[in-house]
């Protein structure tokens, strides 16, 4: 364009002048110092032969960027094996792999490496992430994996929807509603379900498991097989992982792979996780078992040598010294040769065209040796505001999206956005969709859940470190202050469906329950989640939501407030009876029966009380 205004202007300048005027901010110069490199090079060669000739426009300006290469560095053999299984199950095969390793040790990492052959075989990838800050929310990884594999459907074309709907709705028959329970987005493709017939105890949780088995069945098919990875298992539910041994063995799954990871170093041989894996081995189940250990100092120093685009001697001293602080921890790494550029320890020398750095000026830097402790220094550099923001997302979790931010933030979602905006830009928190870009043009409400943009943090130690931000003391006023905010601005039709977000915050600020009007109000919220736990087959939640129920009544509770204690004693004895902890059950029951007003109070307490004496005199004659 400029040259049909100007004919005498070299197509180098007209090329650099457009490269400043590129449309993506990602397509132009990222440094002054590159623009001044090109114009530099023209001047000169305009001096000396008096013309410019063509070169690469912005080489200097490419290489000046500290690019990190994604590629994965020592673990070459890990994904054949990975590449391996899934070949195996395109042929029919169904998979079990478990992965094992320290957090940052790159388990997510080398699961990507699976995206582009799962593609170009038309199958699926999906994943879920069990949360610290979750573990009482039942079936919230399974949700958030199988959410996103309903999400991918629906937007295929017409034709694949309508497969996998008539596909579903076979394999479900009438119990299409305990699936939607547990996953909402499947509403959206099989549409509204029956209601559920009352069984007896036992019954319901076959009808459960038996459901939900078939439906993972029918998750994938020959002509889309299905990777589904579970990450963070150090942190499952009780309830998913009561399940596990039964969904993952089971013989009739085909064209299904299985990943599951965990951080060995946080679990010992007692932990819930090994126990399953243990079971599962005892039952002559074979699963492929990968231990991920830390980089060496060679793959270090390539990784250095990469990035810096300088040979092995050059960087060797560099490389080791890496090496020693991160222990071979490749997001360490990583982190801590970001953070050593932005402290302009190593910088890019435009003369040159070369990275340089001073052994001795990094070495006398008092460089931590602890991940978070990098993070958290890293954090403490964006705004105040930026880092309130922070705060708040690591307690909502690994994932949140803007809604919920920026209600408990109480700005629009554009303001929430805007703040939020620098920690994006530094890769602290990643993007999982477009939706953003809706609030970047200056739109300031939600018009649709649809346009809720959703993100996640860059990684689990990020958020530790954002989390770490909040003083001890405010930690559980903050949860408290998430709690109300979500309250108030969930209305009553939609307080059920959001019930477990709500009162997992709440309940982790329990010993600031002062009034008794709070404490009324938190006892009523954690008896509508142990009966929605409790309606998903899901009884150590629903237990936990009820004890901490029960644990808020005062001692005069059975005048005061009758019904709340009649209903949460009578649904714990149930609850308790369910899993299976007779006695437990016995002295729930003994106490509401002491308690009840009437027969008719007294009816569902006597119910399980003979189904518990059934129950407990078939256990001894069976061991008998």
């Amino acid at each position: 364009p400029m040259q049909a205004l100007r004919a005498d202007i070299p197509d180098a300048i007209a090329q650099i002048v457009s490269k400043l005027m590129a449309k993506n901010a990602e397509d132009r110069y990222q440094s002054a110092s590159g623009l001044q490199a090109d114009l530099q090079h023209c001047l000169e060669a305009i001096k000396t032969i008096g013309s410019v000739s063509a070169f690469d426009i912005g080489k200097l300006d490419r290489m000046a960027q500290l690019n990190i290469p994604e590629k994965l560095y020592g673990r070459e053999n890990q994904i054949q094996q990975l590449l391996a299984a899934f070949e195996r199950v395109r042929q029919g095969g169904c998979e079990l792999v478990v992965i094992a390793g320290y957090s940052g040790i790159g388990k997510t990492a080398l699961i990507q490496e699976l995206f582009k052959p799962v593609t170009e075989s038309q199958g699926h990838f999906i994943s879920g992430k069990f949360d610290q800050f979750k573990r009482d929310i039942p079936y919230a990884c399974l949700a958030e994996a199988y959410g996103k594999l309903i999400r991918q459907i629906l937007s295929d074309s017409q034709e694949q929807v309508e497969y996998w709907r008539d596909r579903f709705l076979t394999a479900l028959g009438q119990n299409g509603q305990i699936i939607i329970n547990v996953i909402p987005e499947m509403e959206l493709l099989i549409g509204q379900q029956p209601a559920l017939p009352e069984l007896p105890p036992a019954e319901a949780q076959n009808r459960f498991h038996q459901t939900f088995i078939a439906f993972t069945q029918a998750a994938a098919s020959p002509d889309a097989p299905l990777v589904e990875f579970m990450d963070d298992l150090q942190w499952v539910d009780a309830t998913t992982i009561a399940g596990l041994p039964v969904a993952l063995s089971n013989p009739e799954k085909r064209y299904h792979l299985s990943i599951v990871a965990y951080r060995d170093n946080e679990v010992d041989a007692m932990h819930p996780f090994m126990q399953a894996l243990s079971q599962l081995q005892a039952e002559g189940f074979k699963f492929e078992h990968i231990t991920l250990e830390p980089l060496s100092l060679h793959d270090v120093m390539q990784l250095v040598a990469d990035t810096l685009g300088a040979h092995f001697s050059t960087v060797q001293p560099l490389a080791k010294l890496l090496y020693e602080k991160t222990q071979g921890n490749p997001f360490f790494l990583t982190q801590l040769i970001k953070s050593l550029h932005s402290e302009g320890l190593i910088t890019f020398n435009f003369e040159t065209g070369r990275w340089q750095w001073d052994i001795l000026q990094i070495q006398q830097q008092n460089i931590t040796d602890n991940v978070v402790e990098l993070m958290i220094a890293k954090l403490q550099k964006l705004s105040e505001q930026t880092q309130l923001k922070l705060e708040l997302a690591a307690c909502i979790g690994n994932q949140f999206d803007l809604k919920t931010l920026s209600i408990v933030t109480k700005q629009s979602p554009s303001q929430t956005l805007q703040t939020l905006w620098d920690a994006i830009e530094q890769g602290f928190i990643v993007p999982l969709d477009q939706h953003y870009h809706h609030f970047l043009n200056g739109a300031e409400d939600l018009d649709a859940d649809s346009h809720n943009p959703r993100f996640k943090f860059l990684h689990d130690r990020v958020q530790q470190a954002a989390y770490e931000l909040i003083a001890e003391d405010q930690k559980q006023a903050t949860h408290l202050a998430i709690a109300r905010l979500l309250l108030q601005n969930t209305p009553e039709t939609e307080l059920e469906s959001n019930i477990f977000e709500i009162v997992n915050h709440w309940n982790q600020a329990i010993s600031l329950a002062q009034l008794e009007s709070d404490r009324v109000q938190l006892a009523e919220l954690n008896l509508v989640a142990g009966r929605k736990a409790k309606a998903s087959i899901a009884y150590e939640s629903a237990f936990k939501y009820l004890d901490y129920g029960l644990s808020l009544l005062a001692e005069n509770s059975w005048q005061d407030h009758y019904d709340l204690t009649l209903a949460l004693h009578t649904e714990a004895t149930a609850v308790s009876f369910l899993k299976t902890d007779f006695e437990q059950s016995k002295q729930l029951s003994d106490l509401t029966l002491k308690y009840a007003k009437n027969l008719l109070d007294k009816v569902a307490v006597y119910e399980v009380q003979i189904l518990s004496y059934t129950a407990q005199n078939q256990l001894t004659s069976a061991i008998e």
